[in-house]
């Protein structure tokens, strides 16, 4: 066996003898070096980083945009949940009474909140139907198997957290929701902190579990609320409506011309 120790790309044009012998005899040969074949393991490092960061930057993007992702996705192909569930509305509606707070001005922004935003966004522009227990909930009963009635009759609640909801009687409604929603696992409730609050030491313990586990949305006065209702319509039942996919699509356009 031969062996060079160094060789140069000058020794590549070269002939090398080789000379042989042993006690049967000698054997001399020629040889001619060949440059070997180069390694690609730049390319390779480099596609394999390249390839590493597009899936890093995907999956980035889709968690991001998930949830446009999957309101178009519920618009096409996901199945209408309310189909045959026996129920009437799509989500109740709860938040504080004007004849508690009246004479607060902020209040009278939640109720305009609760009373003509949200319907104007979830029904006249999605499709869905509200309870309003002002508009849909005949008076003359009795209050509470009125509200407990109304919500067993809703695929969602919408809570409208404030100060004003948290210490006022209204309080119930939140009680009973999460009642119903332990009874009926197809019931969801869907916080929104309209106003910062703090929680009363004599919450039930139902409820203060309610408020520290489930998503909470927040109102915001000042900016744009896109991402809200985008987050609404996540919470809300699978429904078919052309208001939903029109909106599903702008929602989506929009956010990916955005990236």
């Amino acid at each position: 066996m031969a062996t060079l120790r160094e060789v140069t790309e000058a020794d590549l044009s070269s002939n090398f003898t080789c000379f042989a012998q042993n006690s049967v005899g000698n054997a001399t040969g020629v040889f001619r070096l060949k440059e070997k074949g180069k390694v690609l393991f730049i390319y390779i490092l480099c596609g394999a980083i390249i390839t590493l960061l597009g899936v890093l930057m995907g999956s980035a993007i889709v968690y991001l945009h998930r949830i446009e992702i999957v309101l178009v996705y519920r618009n096409y192909l996901a199945k209408d949940e309310t189909v045959g569930d026996c129920k009437e509305f799509d989500a109740f509606v709860s938040h504080a009474k004007l004849d508690t707070f009246g004479g607060d001005n902020s209040f009278l922004d939640e109720e305009q909140f609760a009373l003509e935003v949200l319907p104007n966004m979830l029904e006249n522009n999605y499709g869905y139907k509200l309870c309003l227990l002002e508009r849909d909930i005949l008076p003359g009963g009795a209050y509470t198997d009125d509200i407990v009635k109304a919500i067993k009759k809703s695929r969602r609640a919408i809570i409208i957290l404030s100060p004003s909801y948290i210490s006022g009687p209204g309080l119930f409604e939140l009680q009973a929701a999460v009642n119903c929603s332990l009874e009926d696992k197809t019931m969801k409730l869907i916080l929104i902190k309209f106003q910062a609050f703090q929680e009363p030491d004599s919450l039930p313990p139902k409820v203060k579990k309610a408020l520290r586990v489930l998503p909470m949305l927040t109102w915001k006065t000042s900016n744009s609320n896109k991402q809200l209702w985008k987050t609404m319509q996540y919470h809300m039942p699978v429904k078919n409506t052309r208001g939903l996919e029109k909106n599903c699509l702008n929602f989506f356009c929009f956010s990916w011309r955005s990236v």
